[in-house]
């Protein structure tokens, strides 16, 4: 795509001047490739011709754009055969890497689910269903940066133990043998499966029950995918003799007609909005960390705490009354607990986006990585009352929603660019699913099961469209680099999980 930024007027962009034209009332078109205008009498000035004549490839080029149409072309000829990482999943992929400060970790879930005892073949049939049936569970990724789904792969196995006979504190122990394998596990993103499930049947008290874990990378399913997948096979596991609507989607024709939004005028508005804060956006909060010589081996823990729910309502009852979203809200504490340690009160946030393009009818439905990044820069360098400083955050974080075809990591890129002394870092990172969804998920055919949760450990991101399980016994998520979880609700509960 040609530079969007014009030759002749360097500070003015070709989205400016179409503005400018268009109240002019001067109409802009193309026939055959060719530029043509139209304008009332007299309107039309020798520096507007100008103008014209010095900017035309570029103004071609955008208002054909404005009427590209992105489509997904069932590509079944090349479905087997590589294709591009999204820029998170490149960005996941480079941070595995060990030779990074606090790097060789992956991003990656895993969590318990509590069952009735669990028939184990039964388990076992339909979580290959589940792998014919949602191609990414087939994915594998290259070190190189690219991805590959397997057209065959070898029956998957799901492991089982059941401890039931044993004493009390021996079911414990097996319950932590299982978790301590799966709970912090980082895949060989090259050889499949990149995921994994066990069952383990104990009998704490007088009925069996079986702990169903479930460990996933992130590489290859974002939040809402791994939901879906649970309520699938809760779907199957209850009703075996269904058969569920086939998917016509691949993710693969999905992320390559994606980028060809990179090709439209929406994108460049996008992009000019970004790089003209460039200059002037910060780095992370520099926070103060505990001295450790060797950073290539690490483990991450989870902080969490839990607000009731009266209090929960409260908050939000006051956050509307200013016109301000609960998550905007919680931005705000969040931001302010970090300013308060940081060396500087002007910083950005990595917040992470659930961005499912509305290309194609299926795509709520298919399994995959669809994750993207928005940047939110913090300003506490004045001193204002906290309902101030909540606005201006909903303001900026609405403003900045609203351009989100140029990522976050492009950002970071163009930022990184600027900067003389090598990388801008972004390491902390907001997570918000405080806005409510009725999605019935898991609990629609769960039986009078529980999910027990308590032992998640979730290493990877989240979204604002998370619903809110009643059925989930402990809410959970996030994350290795600082990042702010979820709010869920339980009962008389919302979680609000600090990592």
């Amino acid at each position: 795509m040609n530079n969007p930024m014009t030759t002749s007027i360097e500070s003015v962009d070709v989205q400016e001047l179409m503005n400018t034209m268009q109240k002019k009332k001067i109409q802009l078109w193309t026939e055959d490739g060719k530029l043509k205008f139209k304008a009332p009498k007299g309107v039309m000035d020798p520096s507007d011709l100008e103008l014209l004549k010095e900017n035309k490839t570029q103004i071609v080029d955008f208002l054909e754009s404005e009427n590209k149409t992105i489509t997904i072309q069932n590509d079944l000829l090349n479905r087997y055969r590589p294709f591009p990482l999204t820029d998170v999943q490149s960005a996941y992929l480079l941070g595995r890497n060990p030779g990074f400060r606090y790097g060789g970790v992956a991003c990656h879930l895993y969590m318990e689910l509590k069952y009735n005892a669990l028939d184990h073949e039964l388990v076992e049939n339909i979580w290959n269903r589940l792998v014919q049936r949602h191609e990414m569970l087939r994915a594998t990724v290259s070190n190189q940066g690219f991805q590959s789904i397997l057209q065959e792969t070898p029956r998957f196995k799901v492991s089982y133990k059941d401890v039931s006979s044993l004493a009390a504190q021996e079911q414990i122990s097996a319950l932590e043998e299982v978790r301590d394998r799966m709970s912090h596990r980082v895949y060989d993103t090259e050889q499949w499966p990149l995921f994994d499930i066990a069952v383990t049947t104990t009998q704490p008290e007088q009925k069996k029950e079986s702990v169903l874990h479930f460990s996933m990378e992130f590489l290859i399913a974002d939040w809402i995918s791994m939901w879906m997948l649970m309520a699938e096979f809760e779907k199957l596991y209850f009703n075996p003799n269904i058969q569920l609507t086939p998917l016509n989607l691949s993710f693969r024709d999905y992320a390559i007609a994606e980028r060809g939004i990179r090709e439209t005028s929406a994108y460049a508005k996008d992009r000019n909005y970004w790089l003209n804060r460039v200059e002037t956006l910060p780095a992370g909060p520099t926070l103060p960390v505990s001295r450790r010589e060797n950073t290539s081996s690490n483990h991450f823990t989870r902080n969490s705490t839990l607000i009731e729910r009266k209090k929960w309502e409260n908050f939000k009852t006051i956050a509307n009354s200013h016109g301000i979203t609960p998550t905007s809200a919680v931005a705000t504490v969040y931001a302010s607990v970090l300013e308060r340690w940081s060396e500087t009160a002007h910083f950005c946030l990595n917040l992470t986006v659930l961005n499912r393009m509305p290309l194609h009818p299926e795509v709520h439905q298919i399994v995959g990585d669809f994750t993207s990044v928005s940047l939110l820069e913090v300003d506490y360098r004045e001193p204002k009352i906290f309902s101030e400083m909540a606005k201006n955050m909903n303001i900026q974080l609405f403003d900045d929603l609203d351009h989100p075809l140029f990522t976050g990591v492009e950002v970071l890129r163009e930022m990184t660019k600027k900067q003389q002394n090598g990388r801008v870092l972004l390491p902390v990172v907001l997570t918000s699913a405080s806005g409510k969804r009725k999605a019935e998920l898991i609990h629609e055919h769960a039986h009078n099961n529980e999910f027990d949760l308590e032992n998640c450990a979730s290493f990877g991101d989240s979204s604002d469209d998370i619903p809110m399980l009643s059925s989930v016994k402990y809410p959970f998520v996030i994350n290795p680099d600082k990042k702010l979880g979820a709010l869920a609700q339980k009962n008389n509960w919302n979680s609000l999980i600090w990592s």
